[in-house]
């Protein structure tokens, strides 16, 4: 997580100052949930399709459970979450 914020760092301070100035945390939560949004979509693009997904099988379950999640946090369906930007 410390390298997702790293990388989205001046975002993250900015959408961490807006919550603080608006006295909730609305504006941080959807600001990291779409950082791990696109972390996510990023691994799924760079996935090799043709790799035996059996042993991480509870994984990816886990992986779609935390997807489903975000699309319900920021009321979108998993097509708008990942291809629709």
């Amino acid at each position: 997580m410390e390298t997702l914020i790293h990388e989205q760092q001046e975002g993250y301070y900015e959408a961490l100052n807006a919550s603080n100035s608006k006295g909730e945390s609305t504006i941080f939560v959807t600001s990291m949930l779409q950082i791990i949004r696109d972390t996510l979509a990023e691994i799924i693009a760079n996935q090799d399709s043709h790799r035996d997904v059996r042993p991480n099988v509870g994984v990816n379950a886990g992986t779609n459970n935390l997807c489903i999640a975000i699309c319900k946090a920021l009321d979108k369906t998993l097509d708008e979450l990942f291809w629709d930007g």
